[in-house]
């Protein structure tokens, strides 16, 4: 076990919080996008698809956009996996593997 004092258990405790901020985030915005797609959001901006929304509008980087996608259209068959995601159960990347 490794023993952290002053400064170094500091900032382990900050890394700690963001990553935690980052996860729930991450599963925030999976959610959002699962309504967009549902309601075909991106439609209404004049994109044919969600992932070009998710880089255009939402400024997502395209493979980011693409791993979100994936996932909101596998979450349609398997909502287990969206709510995984968004309880920080599952990170995005292995949610995408499923």
């Amino acid at each position: 076990m490794v023993k952290l004092t002053g400064q170094s258990k500091a900032v382990h405790e900050l890394a700690k919080k963001k990553a935690k901020d980052y996860l729930y985030a991450e599963g925030e915005l999976l959610a959002a996008l699962v309504q967009v797609d549902i309601d075909r959001t991106y439609r209404k901006f004049g994109e044919a698809h969600l992932t070009p929304y998710c880089v255009k509008y939402l400024r997502l980087d395209p493979n980011i956009a693409a791993v979100f996608v994936r996932i909101v259209r596998k979450s349609h068959h398997v909502p287990e996996l969206a709510s995984a995601v968004q309880n920080g159960e599952l990170c995005l990347y292995k949610a995408k593997t499923i």
